[in-house]
């Protein structure tokens, strides 16, 4: 999934921390940690939403569109 595949709620998907973010001017780059596992958020236009503090509680959901599955290797 790529970091624009990737959405940050306050009260539905998978909880997660967040442990790293870097805003970029147009975008906000964030690694929040779910179920011990980093994955890399970024928010465009962040104008449009609050930024998430470094330790914050979050909750995140994946963009169907954006969902590649891929086959398992033998």
């Amino acid at each position: 999934v790529r970091p624009e595949g990737v959405e940050l709620h306050e009260d539905q998907g998978l909880p997660a921390t967040v442990r790293r973010v870097a805003y970029l001017g147009a975008v906000v780059d964030y690694d929040v940690e779910v179920d011990g596992q980093t994955v890399s958020v970024a928010v465009y236009d962040p104008r449009r939403k609050a930024l998430r503090p470094e330790g914050g509680k979050v909750r995140l959901s994946f963009i169907e569109e954006s969902l590649y599955l891929l086959p398992r290797r033998s």
